[in-house]
């Protein structure tokens, strides 16, 4: 059983790491995310799931967990956990995330499709 806590993101069971951030909102709205933010758009200003697709080039809008945060929460901040997204791809990772997270709630892990995935 998880035990809830103060802190965001914390698996007592687990013993996952914690990060500190008492929230979703004040991980992204902190000075760490946002400076890695701006880098992963510097250094890949385009879609890559778009390129991957073979699409035109897109401009990338959103900066993306590959491996959600709330599973792995040690990689928040690593920079090779992050994919820059297009609002358009973002918005379908996103999507089918929280399918896969409702219809898997009682399986541990969850699915994802492997176009998502570097």
């Amino acid at each position: 059983m998880t035990k809830k806590s103060k802190y965001f993101w914390v698996d007592i069971e687990k013993n996952q790491r914690l990060l500190g951030y008492k929230n979703k909102s004040s991980f992204y709205a902190s000075k760490a995310w946002r400076e890695l933010r701006d880098l992963k758009l510097t250094n890949n200003p385009f879609c890559e799931a778009c390129e991957k697709q073979g699409k035109l080039l897109v401009v990338a809008i959103d900066v993306d967990h590959i491996e959600p945060i709330e599973k792995a929460p040690h990689l928040a901040l690593d920079i090779d956990n992050l994919q820059s997204l297009c609002k358009a791809c973002h918005y379908d990772k996103t999507g089918e995330e929280n399918r896969n997270r409702n219809s898997n709630k009682q399986n541990k892990g969850s699915i994802i499709n492997k176009k998502w995935l570097k």
